[in-house]
């Protein structure tokens, strides 16, 4: 009798291996599934700390040698970091516009240099981010309060920008454009752009950099390659 159901055990245990190998949330995933290259991926930096955003004063202070020198110092690079990054605001603004274009994932990535030196490689982020297809890098090459030619007591921020996409599986620059705009006309006192927390400066820097990207968005679409 234990013989005849012999059979009948074996094939309910065969059945039940089947069953595990095949229930849901343990299907093997094809290579292909995980390593698609459809991310964007940002590059963030510090701004550069330059005198040339302080007021009168803070520099006076900044180049102060005896006793409080250092505080004083530290105390304008807290100062200017604490302004908004128009490298990172147009970052948010283009952002958007590449991953349209492109056809990628519309959640970017971020690679981050801040508190320290940016130095990448494209190889290593490549190695590193296989989901990676582009890079996003705005770049400030100059900012500062620049005074009106006519009237020295009055300034207008100026911000030097420079937006660069690179392919990151071909390791080459794909799109590489600048902004700057020569606002003379919107010239405030350092009075009215330090009062109240520099609430007028702050206010200048993001429109500044807004009018960046909005530049160079108009022309990107049109300037990425079709994607297939």
């Amino acid at each position: 009798m234990q013989h005849e159901n012999f059979p009948l055990i074996l094939i309910m245990v065969c059945f039940l291996i089947s069953a595990c190998e095949t229930q849901p949330g343990k299907r093997n995933i094809s290579p292909n599934a995980s390593s698609s290259k459809n991310k964007l991926m940002i590059i963030q930096e510090d701004a550069p700390v330059t005198d040339a955003m302080l007021s009168w004063r803070e520099k006076a202070n900044n180049f102060i040698s005896f006793t409080n020198g250092e505080k004083e110092k530290e105390k304008a690079i807290a100062k200017i970091k604490s302004y908004p990054h128009p490298a990172e605001i147009a970052e948010s603004k283009t952002a958007p516009v590449v991953i349209s274009a492109l056809k990628l994932d519309k959640e970017p990535i971020t690679l981050t240099f801040k508190g320290k030196k940016k130095s990448f490689e494209v190889e290593k982020i490549r190695a590193q981010n296989p989901g990676v297809a582009y890079l996003l890098d705005y770049n400030i090459d100059e900012w500062s309060l620049a005074p009106h030619p006519s009237n020295k007591s009055r300034f207008w921020v100026n911000i030097d920008m420079e937006m660069q996409i690179t392919d990151l599986e071909k390791g080459t620059v794909l799109v590489q454009q600048k902004c700057y705009f020569a606002d003379e006309k919107n010239a405030f006192t350092q009075y009215e752009l330090f009062s109240d927390d520099a609430k007028l400066l702050k206010k200048q820097i993001r429109k500044k950099a807004q009018q960046c990207a909005n530049q160079i968005n108009k022309t990107l679409g049109s300037s990425l390659p079709p994607q297939t």
